[in-house]
Parts: structure tokens; C-alpha cells; sequence
């Protein structure tokens, strides 16, 4: 199957949805994380702290084969953003204590919704559903579309509604639609029975797997020196460095460039149409550090420049050449998964492998660029500093651990052994 069917059309849509909604609600958390705490450093803790603490619920319940599924995913979105719109009209958000703990829950929330829809996603390449390369750009088009529309939906109601207000009717309505999708019948989101042709599929997918699998059954999916570690780790670094971009950008554009807000927010944009048109490119034009290097000569354009247009082009191709790499690297993820165990792994890791870096970047890099450590003006090297670090991780990933773009590459696990290849 090398075209996505309606019915994963579905799928696309409902993610695209989702991300819309709750982008829009991260980024009225980001403004109202300003206006309570006049910081971004507790922003960026409870950020981390979303990521990592799931994460670390999972590792804890592994004997137990935790997972989550999609209609629970639903249930566990109703309950939180009912609570966000009870509390946010009840006037909690606008305290430090209660702000705080309605971050956490949004930014758990997320962490989950990502990693269950990259699981699915790979799971639909698994039942044959979809091509590794086609699932790989269809979920990254579902996800700049969602997430520019709602940054930019987020950004005007805020302004419209107030802090509180949004809250309280955006957790309503993202309740409110979580109940519908919980209450559809998709086969394709998971909510549907299985079709007995599948559940056949996976009998004899499981009983081909080695007793001595993986952790979570996953045949040579693991940490480790290995390809599958170097393809999370470079997925970690571009989530880097798109917390760089989100957060030394508006420095350099206001610090040292005295631009406002609206030179950013159109640099943004521009950057967010790079992404969406990355994503219908077929495959990766040349090698991946090629790439890698453009990506540093656009970071230095961008921030070292002085004038607008060409910061703004700049901030074009840097969109277009981060997203290339990002669904590059999940496509080979993706085609590494050989039943729904791998499938499940690879979501849940690839999304704390981008997630926790991403969230972890505006904080230690807006410590560097304070007054208090160097300066407003270090915000354009180190920029560049985390572009040149991606570059660096796509060269490692090729020179040590043999996941070049072309050809074979085999996963090992103690006693054993799995093919897969990287194309």
C-alpha cells in the first residue's frame, strides 16, 4: 500500500485536530507563564517534568507491559481538560500554585496524546495499512497543520478572552471533542474492533517473536550503541533546536536587533510554511549531514544577517530542512517496527526523545543568554551552536553507528538479531 485510504485520512484529521487544540492551549499557557511568573525558567521545569514523568511511569510499570490505548487516551483527555475548564473558571490559573499544576496536567496530556498517536501510527505500517515513508510525512503534515493553526488560533483568542476565559472554554471544547472521538468506531484511530484478519496477523507475529525479546517485546528495540538509539538521539537534538529557534530567536529579533514581536511571529510563520511544504517531499534530497550543514549556513543567516528579508528567508529554508531531517529520521524509526510491541515502543520513545529536549532547550538556553550568566546578544551563537550540535549528531549516527542512508543495518540484543534496512 503506498497511498494513505480514507479511512487513515481519518486518522491524519483527528490528529491535526487534536494538535490544533492543544497547541493552542500551550501557547496561551506560554503567555500566561510570563504574566505570572515573569520567568520562562518555571515554564520550562514543569515542561520537563511533563515529559519525564510519564516516562518514568511507564519504565516503573514495564513487568506490567503498560500501554496505553487510544480510548483511553480519550478518557484521561476528558477528565484533565473538564478539570483545566472547572479550574480555570474557578480563577486558579491565575495563581502561581494552581497555573503550575494546570501546565503540568496540559503538558502530561500532551506527552501522552503524542506518543499514543505515534504508536498508532507505526502500527498502521505494521498491519500493512500504509508505507513507512507515506505514514511518516502524513503525521508530520497532520502535526505543522495543527500546530501553526493553533499557535496562531491560541495567540488571537488569548488577546480576545483573557487568560482565564480561554482556558476555561478551551478545556470544555477539547473535552468535548475528546468525548466524540472516544465514542467513535474508527479502525484506523483504534477504537473499532479488530478485524479477525488482524488479529490473526498479530497471533503469528507473536508467535514468531523470540522468548527472550526486548523489554516491552520488542525484538532488538533498545537502548544501546546501536542505530535505533542514534535515530532517537537525532530525533532529540532537531527537538533541541527547535526549542532553540522558539527561544533565542525573539531574543536576537528584540535584544539585539530591536525587532518587534510581529517581525517574529511572521518569521514564524514563514519557517511553518517550510515545515508543511518539507513534508510533501518524497524522500531526503542527498545525504542527511548535507542537510544537516544547510540547516547550520540557514541558523547563521537568520540570526547574523541584520536584515529582514533575508532572516525571513532564512527562517523559510530552516523550516523546510528541519522538518526534511525530522521525517527522515521517523520514517526510519517507523520501518523498524516489525509488530505492534516495536510500535508501541518506538512512539512512546521517539516522542520523549523529541519532547523532553525540546521542553529542556528555552530553559538551559535562556539561563545562558540572561545577563546573569553571558548575555542577550550570546542568543545568535547559540543558536547556531545547537544547529552545528544536529549536524554533529547526523555525522555520528553514520560514521559509528553505520545507519548511513543507504543500506543494511542489523539490531542486536543479547541472544538476538534483527535485520531492518535503512534506505
Amino acid at each position: 500500500m503506498t497511498r494513505p485510504s480514507l479511512l487513515l485520512s481519518g486518522f491524519y484529521a483527528s490528529v491535526t485536530l487534536l494538535t490544533l487544540l492543544d497547541y493552542a492551549v500551550v501557547t496561551a499557557i506560554v503567555w500566561m507563564s510570563l504574566a505570572v511568573t515573569h520567568s520562562t525558567v518555571p515554564l520550562g521545569l514543569v515542561l520537563c517534568l511533563s515529559v519525564a514523568l510519564p516516562f518514568a511511569f511507564e519504565r516503573l510499570m514495564l513487568r506490567q507491559r503498560w500501554q496505553l490505548s487510544m480510548k483511553r487516551l480519550m478518557e484521561v483527555r476528558i477528565a484533565v481538560f473538564l478539570a483545566v475548564a472547572l479550574l480555570a473558571a474557578a480563577g486558579i490559573a491565575g495563581r502561581l500554585a494552581g497555573f503550575l499544576l494546570l501546565a503540568l496536567a496540559v503538558g502530561i496530556v500532551d506527552f501522552l496524546t503524542v506518543s499514543v498517536f505515534e504508536s498508532r501510527n507505526a502500527q498502521c505500517v505494521v498491519e500493512g495499512r500504509i508505507s513507512a515513508n507515506h505514514a511518516a510525512r502524513g503525521m508530520q503534515t497532520a502535526v505543522q497543520l495543527g500546530g501553526f493553526g493553533g499557535a496562531f488560533l491560541g495567540g488571537k483568542l488569548f488577546e480576545l478572552l483573557g487568560g482565564s476565559d480561554f482556558l476555561s472554554v478551551a478545556g470544555a471544547v477539547i473535552a468535548a471533542v475528546s468525548l466524540l472521538l472516544r465514542l467513535s468506531n474508527s479502525e484506523a484511530l483504534g477504537t473499532a474492533k479488530r478485524p479477525a484478519i488482524d488479529t490473526a496477523h498479530h497471533t503469528a507475529a507473536a508467535k514468531e517473536t523470540p522468548a527472550n525479546t526486548a523489554p516491552g517485546g520488542s525484538v532488538g528495540l533498545q537502548w544501546g550503541r546501536n542505530p535505533v538509539t542514534a535515530l532517537l538521539l537525532g530525533l532529540g537534538l532537531i527537538g533541541f533546536h527547535i526549542g532553540a529557534f522558539n527561544s533565542m530567536l525573539p531574543l536576537t529579533y528584540r535584544e539585539v536587533n530591536g525587532w518587534d514581536a510581529t517581525a517574529f511571529g511572521l518569521a514564524s510563520a514563514v519557517a511553518g510554511l517550510g515545515a508543511f511544504l518539507a513534508a510533501s517531499v518524497s524522500g531526503l534530497p542527498g545525504n542527511r549531514i548535507i542537510v544537516a550543514a544547510l540547516l547550520v549556513a540557514a541558523d547563521a543567516m537568520l540570526v547574523y544577517s541584520g536584515r529582514y528579508e533575508l532572516s525571513c528567508a532564512a527562517a523559510f529554508v530552516l523550516g523546510f530542512l528541519t522538518n526534511l531531517l525530522r521525517i527522515h529520521l521517523r520514517e526510519r524509526l517507523i520501518a523498524l517496527a516489525r509488530t505492534p510491541d516495536d510500535a508501541s515502543w518506538i512512539g512512546s520513545r521517539s516522542a520523549y526523545a523529541a519532547l523532553s529536549l525540546q521542553a529542556l532547550s528555552p530553559l538551559l538556553l535562556s539561563l545562558l543568554a540572561s545577563n546573569a550568566v553571558l548575555s542577550p546578544t550570546a542568543s545568535r551563537w547559540l543558536l547556531v551552536a545547537c544547529g552545528t550540535a544536529v549536524l554533529a549528531g547526523m555525522s555520528v549516527m553514520d560514521i559509528f553507528f553505520g545507519a548511513s542512508r543507504t543500506g543494511s543495518v542489523t539490531l542486536r540484543t543479547d541472544s538476538t538479531e534483527a535485520e531492518a534496512t535503512l534506505k
